[in-house]
């Protein structure tokens, strides 16, 4: 600086410079202050001075330029004592594992405790100079510990193999100080060895261990164990993780228990467990391997599993005939419990939701036919009932879960001719429980199929009340009839197929019929009636010794009996030939007669069989407090040959089907290969078909010159106008 003026005299001031000499002379001496804390820091001892005058000496070393200096200097003595460390712990005879990691532990714990404290006193240096020029003064001690202990390879390997050894104690439950444990992970982390040296010996160890533990536990253990062994294990090592290792593992650890715990032995759970697991309604475990399976990325083969397992349970429900009659409780109870699984063990998910229709779908139509006759016969049954074994709102939950079933059937016309004739039964016989529920049940599977698959079914319905009308308009035009009749006049094309059967009525019941055939004739002029006796029922006065009794008869039962208006005993034959009723059905009228639960006929001979040469007579001794009688009407009951008299039924409508099916979309096309006139058959037909069936049918059309094969090419139809 200067300060000059006209007149005066010049002034030059100066920095003031330190010679070298002195300044190295000024930085010993401060080091000669420093250096007794540095050794009292790491022997442990009280330090002589004051920290701020420790402080003040780093400060003024730094602030004359010598901080490199004192930096080397504090360098040389941390060195200086990690060096005697190593050579008083490498000396000492340590046998144990334990022993070895204390020692370890403790270096570490004062170590780092006395760099922090070194740090404290040479807070301006590390600031300053260290922060700047060099590296800071934690980093040069961590630096200076890896050098001096790590590079020693023994040392390395053995620390590394120790806590390996230490990890795996712990698993195995082994006492372990874990919170030792998890500080020694901490300083290799610090010194960066973790990811580099104990990270693949642990995940080396982690993949042996868990290796043979599993091999073990999955051929020893159930498998409702082994899942909880599996969950124990992951919340073990997500434990661990937090608390002793690192988060810095977390995915290399996981991925070495998902390979060995999971994905490994996953075929085994799938096929040994799955089906367990399933009989035992286990929820909470299908949960557990849901969750696992997603994990590892394996929700397919666990889709698959539960696929297979729908299909072999399920087509055991429907294969064996013995076991028709349950087969719908059966599939109910089985949806039931997959339709859980799904929904609270698989998370809803949509893919298993798929795969559990699509099973269904397969198994139920692995036997053709069956399941939906059986379907049918479960809701006449139901509507036979109606409330009387549940209410209202568990009824209509029942029927909702067999539309389910219906959905996965696909012959649907073969359910809706088994429906269509218990149905007629339960109108023609009035064994419907409520008109109600006839109606809410055909509300639903119009829903369901449309209006053209429950036209028929409503059109029924139709009949039977235009019938209630015109029976009590012939009533009202016609008071002088001998006997009350009502008459159910049906349209042949709504109704089941009736075979006529040849029936001799009284003299009565024909006047009777005749008198009502002359009243609907002359109402309606362009119709013509036909009877069917078979389906009749009758109302008798019976005069029996002991009481009169009001007789509930089907129409067979009801001729049988009138013969005995005028006949006091007559054989088999003998009613067989008044009465022209075929022999089979005879004796089954006979057999409800006289070896029914209302005895009201005596039977000759003994035994529960009818023969031709029989004599029946009026069992006089008849008595029972009831006045009205229902007698069983044994053909209510359907026979083998009313069943397979539907199925062909069926499968006549199905070859019409077919050949109209056929003709339709050649009429379109005109000319269609072979191969392309299969596929759009198989796209247009509802009902499923064989395709054997299909060229059968192709065939026929060809011979009644609605198709030809083409003259150039025999693969190719054209079609004949």
């Amino acid at each position: 600086m200067s300060l000059a003026k006209k007149g005066t005299k010049k002034l030059v001031l100066k920095n003031f410079k330190v010679p070298a000499k002195a300044q190295t002379q000024a930085t010993s001496d401060k080091w000669n202050e420093l250096e007794p804390a540095v050794l009292a820091i790491y022997q442990q001892k009280p330090v002589a001075r004051p920290l701020q005058q420790l402080c003040d000496a780093v400060q003024t070393v730094c602030v004359t330029n010598n901080a490199k200096s004192l930096y080397d200097k504090l360098k040389s003595a941390v060195e200086s004592h990690l060096k005697g460390e190593h050579t008083r712990i490498t000396t000492m005879q340590l046998d144990s594992r334990d022993e070895f990691l204390d020692i370890v532990h403790t270096l570490w714990s004062n170590y780092s405790r006395q760099s922090q404290l070194l740090r404290n006193v040479f807070i301006y240096l590390d600031q300053t100079y260290a922060h700047g020029t060099a590296m800071p003064l934690w980093s040069m001690s961590l630096h200076l510990l890896s050098v001096v202990f790590f590079q020693d390879q023994h040392f390395h390997d053995r620390l590394i193999s120790s806590l390996v050894d230490s990890v795996t104690s712990d698993r195995r439950g082994e006492t372990v100080d874990t919170g030792r444990l998890a500080e020694l992970c901490r300083m290799l982390t610090a010194l960066n060895l973790f990811k580099t040296s104990f990270q693949p010996a642990l995940l080396e160890a982690t993949a042996a261990f868990y290796a043979a533990e599993t091999a073990q536990n999955i051929q020893s253990m159930p498998i409702t164990d082994y899942l909880d062994y599996c969950t124990r294990r992951y919340t073990e090592e997500t434990e661990r993780l937090r608390t002793v290792l690192t988060n810095e593992l977390r995915k290399p650890l996981m991925m070495q228990l998902d390979k060995h715990l999971l994905e490994d032995n996953l075929p085994v759970i799938l096929s040994q467990g799955f089906e367990a697991l399933f009989v035992q309604d286990d929820i909470d475990h299908l949960a557990v391997l849901y969750k696992f399976c997603d994990r590892i990325s394996a929700l397919a083969r666990l889709k698959t599993a539960f696929s297979t397992f729908i299909k072999k349970i399920g087509y055991d429900c429907v294969k064996t005939p013995a076991k028709d009659k349950a087969m719908v409780d059966e599939l109910l109870k089985f949806k039931a419990k997959t339709s859980a699984f799904v929904t609270k063990a698989f998370a809803a998910d949509t893919a298993f939701a798929s795969a559990e229709k699509d099973a269904f779908n397969t198994f139920i139509n692995r036997r053709a036919n069956k399941p939906a006759e059986m379907i049918a016969k479960f809701l006449d049954t139901k509507l036979r009932t109606g409330y009387k074994e549940c209410s209202e709102a568990e009824l209509d939950e029942v029927m909702d879960k067999v539309l389910v079933l219906f959905r996965f059937v696909n012959g649907k016309d073969v359910f809706e001719a088994f429906y269509k004739t218990h149905l007629a039964k339960r109108l023609l016989y009035n064994k419907m429980a409520s008109t109600d529920l006839e109606m809410a049940m055909l509300r639903k599977l119009k829903q369901e199929c449309g209006s053209n698959f429950t036209s028929n079914l409503e059109g029924m319905f139709k009949d039977m009340t235009t019938s209630t009308e015109l029976s009590q308009e012939y009533k009202s035009t016609t008071p002088d009839i001998s006997m009350e009749l009502t008459v159910n006049v049906l349209t042949q094309s709504f109704w089941p197929t009736y075979p006529p059967v040849k029936v001799l009525l009284p003299p009565q019941l024909v006047a009777a019929q005749e008198s009502f055939g002359q009243f609907y004739c002359k109402k309606h002029q362009n119709r013509r009636l036909s009877w069917y006796n078979a389906q009749g029922s009758c109302f008798i006065a019976a005069n029996f010794p002991k009481g009169k009794k009001d007789l509930s008869l089907s129409l067979y039962q009801a001729v049988v009996l009138l013969r005995f208006n005028d006949h006091r005993v007559e054989t088999c034959e003998q009613l067989q030939e008044a009465t022209g009723i075929d022999m089979v059905q005879l004796k089954l009228t006979l057999q409800s007669l006289a070896l029914g639960k209302f005895r009201v006929l005596r039977k000759s001979s003994s035994g529960k069989e009818v023969a031709s040469s029989d004599k029946f007579m009026v069992n006089e001794k008849f008595h029972t407090p009831l006045k009205r009688i229902k007698i069983n009407q044994i053909q209510l009951r359907e026979t083998a040959e009313e069943a397979d008299a539907t199925n062909e039924k069926v499968f006549q409508d199905r070859v019409f089907a077919i050949d109209a099916a056929i003709v339709r979309v050649m009429k379109t096309r005109k000319t269609l290969k072979h191969s392309a006139l299969m596929s759009e058959l198989f796209s247009y037909l509802k009902f499923p078909v064989k395709a054997t069936d299909i060229k059968k049918r192709i065939e026929a059309l060809i011979d009644r010159d609605y198709l030809e094969r083409d003259a150039s090419d025999s693969g190719v139809f054209n079609y004949l106008a």
